[in-house]
């Protein structure tokens, strides 16, 4: 009878044996398949990465472009500004220094 038990003991634990035997021979292909796997997708989410940086970059590099040309615009405003007010104020200039020397050629033929 105890043979017969460990007979039926072996038998069990053989057929588990073999289940395991069989698991164990397909594991590498397995885990080369799921390292493939993990590396091909590692490369694509870096590539997105990669790529989402670029464009990014690429924007920022665009808005401080625009930036830049603002303010040349604004400093071309400015300067322009600034010649209006100085031809302005050279005429006033002028005028006034016109006026003076009216002013003082008639002081000097009233006094003569």
């Amino acid at each position: 009878m105890t043979t017969e038990v460990e007979k039926l003991a072996l038998d069990k634990h053989q057929t588990e044996f073999e289940e395991y035997k069989v698991k164990i021979d397909t594991m590498p292909k397995e885990i080369e398949e799921v390292v493939k796997k993990a590396r091909e997708n590692a490369i694509k989410d870096t590539y997105r990465d990669e790529e989402n940086q670029a464009k990014l970059l690429e924007k920022e590099r665009e808005a401080k472009r625009k930036a830049f040309e603002l303010k040349i615009e604004y400093l071309n405003k400015t300067v322009e500004e600034q010649k209006a007010r100085i031809a302005n104020l050279t005429e006033k200039f002028q005028t006034a220094s016109q006026q003076i020397q009216q002013l003082a050629m008639t002081a000097y033929y009233r006094l003569q």
